[in-house]
């Protein structure tokens, strides 16, 4: 089940306390966490107790909505525990649940729900593949493929992690292009011919015309 507190600053001491506290201690080591790309997920205090717990850090692809996750059409809880939780609040409501409440149907619903949870979980799986997909093909109607060739000259998207203003330029360069790396990846190089420190990915260059 999902849990929320809020912090007054988001620091990387609190987020490992976070996630000690409200989820190793409540569910276990986890295999891997996805987080956005913030500071407080990131360097190397945390990188460590991360692989120290052997726990994958993944984090989310900048501006890339193709690249993030979709709803599984399930609650987490029922995921975990085959059955939907009634919260506090829900006790003291004449709602369907609490009114027609037997602890002996109640214990044969449990044992039915436990033998169909791994049902419900791959359902989940396949929903979350089917919501990615529509997510991919819809964002790439969208978008217009293009492509360059080594040596063309190109103006790079300002970096989307660097605060700007609303009328600071959103585009810089030109760089050449010196290398294609992949489906999509560029190598670059700044008019002095010193190469950029990573690739960059095409949705984020563009054309530079003199």
């Amino acid at each position: 089940m999902g849990r929320a507190e809020p912090l007054a600053r988001i620091t990387k001491g609190e987020v490992m306390k976070f996630i000690w506290k409200n989820i190793i201690c409540r569910f276990g080591i986890p295999r891997e966490i996805i987080s956005d790309n913030g500071r407080q997920f990131q360097g190397r205090k945390i990188q460590e107790w991360c692989q120290g717990l052997r726990i994958k850090q993944r984090f989310t692809t900048v501006a890339h909505p193709q690249a993030n996750g979709g709803s599984t059409g399930e609650t987490p809880f029922s995921l975990v525990y085959g059955t939907e939780a009634i919260i506090p609040a829900e006790l003291g409501m004449p709602s369907h649940r609490v009114m027609n409440f037997s602890e002996k149907c109640n214990e044969n619903l449990l044992r039915e729900n436990l033998d169909l949870i791994e049902e419900f979980r791959k359902k989940a799986f396949l929903h979350i593949q089917r919501y990615k997909n529509i997510m991919i093909n819809s964002y790439n109607k969208r978008v217009k493929s293009r492509s360059f060739q080594i040596g063309d000259l190109v103006l790079r998207r300002v970096d989307a992690l660097k605060p700007i203003g609303k009328l600071d330029p959103t585009w810089e360069g030109p760089y050449k292009v010196t290398s294609v790396i992949g489906k999509g990846a560029y190598e670059l190089e700044d008019p002095e011919g010193r190469p950029l420190p990573r690739p960059w990915n095409v949705h984020n260059l563009k054309k530079y015309f003199a």
